[in-house]
């Protein structure tokens, strides 16, 4: 049963002849909206956001990059080195 139905026979579920069980049903939609409602919200609070994951990886890709000049010496730019003294 959807919850739109179970909202619109709330009146009737809810009449003085009607005893403790509808409101122990009422009690238990509740409870259930409440979980969804918060599940739904703290959805997003796991894990880092973007901006934070951006930063990590470029962090990781600078400490790849870190050696990049010393794999090639003679890259334009860089000073070659000095010739060994006699």
């Amino acid at each position: 049963m959807s919850v739109i139905a179970v909202l619109l026979q709330l009146p009737a579920l809810l009449e003085p002849s009607a005893g403790q069980a509808p409101l122990l049903a009422l009690a238990a939609l509740t409870v259930a909206a409440l979980l969804a409602v918060a599940v739904t919200a703290g959805a997003g609070r796991f894990g880092p956001p973007p901006a934070a994951r951006a930063h990590t990886a470029l962090r990781a890709r600078s400490a790849r990059t870190a050696f990049l000049r010393l794999r090639d010496p003679a890259a334009p730019g860089r000073p070659l080195p000095r010739a060994p003294s006699a």
